[in-house]
């Protein structure tokens, strides 16, 4: 059974964010990705809730689409 409000689309993209909480911009894998939300893998451990600046480097383009403010 789908509990997911929104369907997700499966990728595999760049993305860099950053945060109050750390210092620099921090890279990741963006694999799924909806209206509601997406999943990163990241060295980089970002506690549930984090408030980030995210930066999706879609394949083709130099300027990243930019979300100003994610949680």
């Amino acid at each position: 059974m789908e509990l997911r409000l929104h369907p997700r689309v499966q990728t595999t993209m760049r993305v860099s964010f950053s945060s109050h909480d750390f210092d620099g911009l921090k890279d990741g894998t963006l694999y799924t990705l909806s209206v509601g939300g997406c999943a990163v893998e990241s060295p980089t451990t970002v506690e549930p809730g984090t408030h980030l600046a995210l930066y999706l480097h879609a394949p083709g383009d130099q300027t990243p689409i930019t979300i100003e403010l994610a949680a």
